[in-house]
């Protein structure tokens, strides 16, 4: 994780989530220990125009989304295209 990436993350974790600078920093060090993407992003907004609707390692849809700037989640094709 960049530092500019962890800035935009704890000033967003603070501000849109109303979360305190340790759990922003809690939050940033427990992305920083993950190794792999269990998670996947769906193209539906979420609740704020910052948030994205993904989808979680046990299958269940969070609608309510995450912020964008989290690198710890991929994207799967929903469709397949036959050229």
């Amino acid at each position: 994780m960049t530092e500019n990436y962890k800035v935009i993350y704890r000033k967003h974790y603070i501000n849109e989530q109303g979360k305190t600078p340790e759990e922003a920093d809690a939050a940033i060090r427990y992305i920083e220990g993950m190794d792999s993407c269990d998670y996947y992003w769906l193209r539906s907004p979420g609740l704020s125009q910052y948030d994205a609707a993904y989808v979680n390692d046990d299958g269940s849809m969070h609608d309510g989304g995450y912020y964008v700037y989290v690198d710890i989640r991929g994207i799967r094709p929903t469709l397949w295209v036959n050229l």
